[in-house]
């Protein structure tokens, strides 16, 4: 899932080029709390997504604020133990 932020009054980046703020989340399921099952669970694979899409998006700079892999093991044991829900924000 990706959102970005493009009203900013006129402003530009330092370059004079306009400026936007894109976020990007990757929601994925592991096996057995470790294991990737389905989607992309790991900040790579977030990344070069989101680099894939700020380049149909026409623009050649990134800047990486933060990155984190949050894993819900925890969500509904046993359950989540099993099929284990991920989020990269």
């Amino acid at each position: 899932m990706h959102s970005k932020a493009v009203q900013w009054n006129g402003h530009v980046g330092p370059d004079g080029e306009p400026v936007f703020v894109q976020q990007s989340t990757d929601v994925g399921l592991q096996l057995a709390i470790l294991l990737p099952f389905v989607g992309a669970t790991g900040i790579d694979a977030m990344i070069d997504a989101s680099t894939q899409w700020i380049g149909k998006e026409e623009s050649s700079h990134l800047r990486l604020v933060e990155t984190e892999s949050n894993n819900y093991w925890y969500g509904v044991p046993p359950l989540s133990w099993l099929i284990t829900p991920v989020m990269t924000p």
